[in-house]
């Protein structure tokens, strides 16, 4: 029910309120008393809210975001709708604050007319009550590690057992474990768990003691070993193997071995972090070790979904390990084939370059060189390309299929060549042309002399947008990826293939938010190649009203988060990530954000159109 009698501003609040718990167990006066005693704050990301100000205060959420922490510890993290009351929460958490991540719009109501409506009404009276215990719910999925920690053991991703005879001989073990790559093999009579041996033991108990490689493996195993379900979690099993000093401990159903956790995999997983993946990635020493550890990736999405990691970090994060799988390459790379004879730059395009990488994406790169390069000198640049090309496709990023490698010679130049083709592309646009080369706008020094990066970065922002023709064909291809959604806000599913009846997320709706800033950023120069950034800027510096751009961040930010819940679903059941979704997937609420979201991107779409018309910037 919502009040009548009220201005239209104050309408707009009571529609909002009314929409919010406990709000929404008001009667009408109840609730046009509220909005009549609103006020109104705004504040910006990465400011701090403290119990005392602005007095005693319950604030709910317009729009932003907000954390609530004691100290160092989060308590909540709010959203559109959700509130929160500092002052009260004060009394049982003394260091209490809020920190704002986005920018966020409050409604806040006195604590004393909070107090009457509370006493007048026994439903909203309760919803207060019952909070704090949502609350400490919904904390526990932010406490680091306790999500990993508490994941059960046959949900971790394992092989099929690695298994002999008491009878196999330890060089026939040893070999096996070689080709399968695992650090210990069970030891089976029948159907039943004998014993298991270990890279350990063939140290400690067969070289040490130089014993023949014929020995069966009887002799060396350890006997009847300790075993634990496979239900159980990683903290039953780092518990185990802590009170005991082992390093590997076999998983049972009922009797029955299905695995092996060992003392890496709790660490991988207590540790499933960007920081200790990144650690172990520095320390790898050939492509093969690196490819090892790069398979890794998907589980720093799995661990960073649940904790409630907003999507534009997973996706920085996510790039930021892609960034320094490729550095250390490049390392390998330059060990191999000796110090580079003069300068150069490795350049990334794309979702990586604008820190937007997510799970599936393939490789864009190329590389800039140094003009005093001579023939012999680019030579040595095509090995370190195959080198590093190959080596990021043995790693899980596949080759660009429209080939953007610096692997092929066209996109590995001097700094003076790679000017000379920008200023061909801005010169004679085509449609075809703007299309394959809108990527190489969104750029980024990774490795060696970022000055030559900077500098064509330069050249292609001076470029573009001192051509008004480019800069209409560029607006024409932004536009070219339209959002799904038909007559009657209906969606508009793909028609056929592997994906028919799905939500294509990525390239009509991600992409086109992209593109738009992209022409934006290009138009008035703006360095930043982040998504986010480009309308954080155009808005900072009044090139972009701040409703629209902060519209785009928010359906950017909504279709990031969709994508990532897909992912994370798919990769928990053992599928390969994509970008697509299903509409039956989505709960009433997501798909209605979802409608708003493409209607937002065709508004955006239109808006571009009619700037850009004949051309004229």
């Amino acid at each position: 029910m919502v009040a009548t009698g009220l201005s239209p501003e104050l309408a707009a609040i009571a529609d909002f309120l009314s929409a919010c718990a406990p709000f929404d167990c008001l009667t009408e006066a109840q609730l046009e008393q509220c909005v009549r005693n609103i006020e109104i704050s705004y504040h910006r990301e990465g400011s701090r809210i403290n119990p005392d100000t602005g007095g005693s205060l319950l604030r709910i959420v317009k729009s932003g975001a907000l954390d609530v922490l004691d100290g160092d510890n989060l308590l909540d993290r709010l959203g559109e709708r959700e509130s929160v009351n500092l002052p009260n929460l004060q009394q049982q958490n003394p260091r209490v604050f809020a920190r704002v991540i986005e920018d966020t719009l409050l409604y806040q109501l006195d604590n004393t007319l909070l107090n009457e409506l509370r006493a007048d009404n026994r439903d909203f009276d309760r919803y207060y009550h019952s909070q704090r215990a949502r609350r400490l719910r919904r904390a526990a999925r932010y406490l680091p590690g306790v999500s990993k920690m508490m994941t059960p053991l046959n949900d971790l991703s394992r092989r099929d057992v690695v298994a002999a005879s008491a009878s196999t001989s330890v060089a026939e073990a040893a070999g096996i474990m070689t080709e399968q790559r695992v650090s210990s093999i069970l030891i089976m009579d029948g159907d039943q768990l004998s014993g298991v041996v270990t890279d350990r033991d063939l140290r400690s108990r067969v070289v040490a003691r130089q014993l023949s490689y014929a020995t069966p493996l009887a002799e060396v195993m350890s006997r009847s070993p300790l075993t634990i379900d496979a239900g159980a979690t990683l903290f039953d099993a780092l518990l185990l193997m802590s009170q005991h000093n082992i390093h590997h401990l076999p998983l049972v159903e009922g009797h029955t071995p299905v695995g092996v956790v060992t003392a890496s995999d709790i660490v991988r997983n207590r540790e499933a972090d960007p920081v200790y993946l990144i650690q172990r990635i520095a320390h790898q020493r050939s492509v093969a070790e690196l490819a090892q550890v790069a398979v890794e990736l998907p589980a720093v999405l799995k661990a960073l979904v649940p904790q409630g990691a907003q999507a534009h970090q997973v996706t920085r994060i996510v790039s930021t390990v892609a960034d320094h799988i490729g550095l250390r390459l490049l390392a390998l790379a330059e060990q191999s084939l000796g110090a580079p004879p003069v300068p150069y730059c490795w350049l990334l395009f794309g979702s990586q370059a604008r820190h937007e990488m997510i799970l599936g994406g393939d490789q864009d790169n190329a590389m800039v060189i140094d003009d005093a390069a001579t023939e012999q000198d680019l030579e040595y640049f095509a090995r370190l390309a195959d080198f590093v090309c190959d080596g990021l496709d043995q790693c899980g990023f596949d080759y660009c299929r429209g080939g953007i490698m610096a692997k092929n010679p066209d996109w590995r130049l001097p700094l003076t060549s790679w000017r000379q083709t920008v200023s061909n592309w801005v010169r004679e646009p085509t449609e075809d042309a703007v299309m394959r080369v809108s990527i190489f706008f969104d750029i980024r020094g990774l490795h060696g002399q970022f000055g030559l990066a900077q500098a064509l970065q330069q050249h292609m922002l001076a470029s573009a947008s001192a051509n008004s023709i480019f800069m209409a064909m560029l607006a024409r291809n932004a536009v070219s990826n339209t959002p799904p959604l038909g007559i009657f806000r209906r969606f508009v599913l793909e028609t056929d293939g592997e994906h028919k009846n799905s939500l294509d997320l990525k390239h009509r709706g991600i992409v086109p938010i992209v593109d738009l800033a992209r022409v934006e950023a290009l138009r008035y120069q703006v360095s930043d190649v982040n998504t986010r950034a480009r309308l954080q800027s155009l808005m900072h510096n009044g090139k972009l009203a701040i409703k629209d751009g902060r519209n785009l961040i928010d359906a950017a930010q909504f279709l990031q988060e969709v994508r990532l819940d897909s992912q994370y679903r798919q990769l928990s059941s053992g599928q390969a990530p994509d970008n697509y979704v299903m509409p039956a997937d989505l709960s009433d609420i997501d798909s209605k954000h979802l409608k708003d979201v493409f209607s937002v991107i065709r508004d955006a779409q239109t808006a571009i159109v009619n700037r850009y018309t004949h051309g004229v910037v």
